[in-house]
């Protein structure tokens, strides 16, 4: 499982996010950031809505949440802003009104759902008040492979330069490396090239050598 990165997706124009009613409450990147203790929300309503819409498709099956309010939430989603908003064609509710607690982590498994389109709406019934904590929506992802960045590796002799090691997922796609497993590091020739357990990769000699990381059932390579 891997959380969608929704912020960054903000932050590069690939998501529009929307709030009804605007937000009175710092900004709705802060639902976004990874913290949960840094709030966004409203203070004189007792209900919010915050709404994605994705540039393209994106599959999801699992919905994490922290309000600092006690409260019901909705995840509903589609394929248009027009089916979501006239509960029409591709349009689906995926979590009905449940309840969640003040200041603590709800989050709820289902089937897959996949779509552009989807509002997290929060009722707050001891309101007015609506604190979002955090939203996280997680994708299952099946890895195929390991990327090493940059590639090809170019050095001369006596320079170091420390490798970055990202996820291949069967989509094709790249994603930050978050797994638990510690990464080994390994070179074909270590008179041109040595590779440090944290993928500080040290020249030796003008040459060729291929550099390997690999975790068990995943690796890569990069040519140096």
């Amino acid at each position: 499982f891997m959380a969608i990165d929704i912020l960054s997706g903000i932050n590069d124009g690939s998501i529009q996010v929307s709030a009804e009613p605007l937000l009175t409450i710092n900004t709705v990147e802060n639902i976004f950031d990874g913290n949960p203790y840094t709030e966004a929300g409203v203070q004189d309503d007792s209900s919010a809505a915050v709404t994605l819409q994705f540039s393209a498709e994106v599959s999801f099956s699992k919905c994490k949440l922290f309000f600092w309010n006690a409260g019901q939430w909705t995840l509903e989603a589609a394929q248009s802003m027009t089916e979501l908003d006239n509960k029409t064609g591709s349009y689906q509710i995926i979590v009905d009104n449940r309840d969640n607690p003040f200041f603590q982590w709800d989050s709820l498994e289902f089937s897959q759902v996949s779509a552009q389109v989807i509002r997290i709406t929060e009722k707050n019934p001891a309101g007015p008040g609506v604190h979002f904590g955090e939203i996280e929506l997680v994708s299952q992802m099946t890895f195929t492979a390991l990327t090493i960045l940059p590639n090809p590796v170019r050095l001369i002799p006596n320079s170091s330069f420390r490798l970055k090691v990202e996820l291949m997922a069967e989509n094709g796609r790249s994603y930050p490396y978050t797994l638990d497993n510690v990464v080994r590091w390994s070179s074909s020739d270590l008179a041109v090239a040595e590779v440090g357990e944290m993928g500080d990769v040290m020249a030796k000699s003008i040459g060729t050598a291929i550099i390997t990381a690999d975790i068990p059932g995943l690796s890569g390579s990069a040519t140096l």
